[in-house]
């Protein structure tokens, strides 16, 4: 369940003020991506590959959108695709791996 307001954006277990300091949702991002990689590593660990698959793709958007917040100085837009996030945080894409989706999309 995802609530979001002109003061709060809110994901079922985390929320931050939209009036908060960009550094603040800068490390809101990073600190659910760490956390999400650690379920992401003991997943792979119990050989639970697809679930740990769909983490990691988690732990990339969330520091996407950290880069985002951190160059754009604007909340990231709500979307999950990670070539679009990447190239919506002004960062530099190899466009002959943007041509594989097999690559980049599992």
């Amino acid at each position: 369940m995802e609530v979001t307001s002109d003061e709060y954006f809110c994901n079922i277990n985390r929320c931050y003020n939209l009036s908060m300091e960009n550094k603040d949702i800068v490390e809101f991002w990073l600190k659910a991506a760490k956390k999400d990689e650690s379920v992401m590593k003991v997943l792979f660990a119990n050989k639970k590959y697809a679930d740990s698959l769909f983490y990691g793709h988690l732990v990339l958007e969330k520091t996407l959108k950290a880069v985002y917040v951190q160059k754009i100085q604007s909340s990231p837009p709500f979307i999950h695709d990670l070539l679009l996030l990447t190239r919506k945080s002004q960062l530099k894409v190899d466009e002959d791996v943007a041509k594989k989706p097999e690559i980049i999309t599992c």
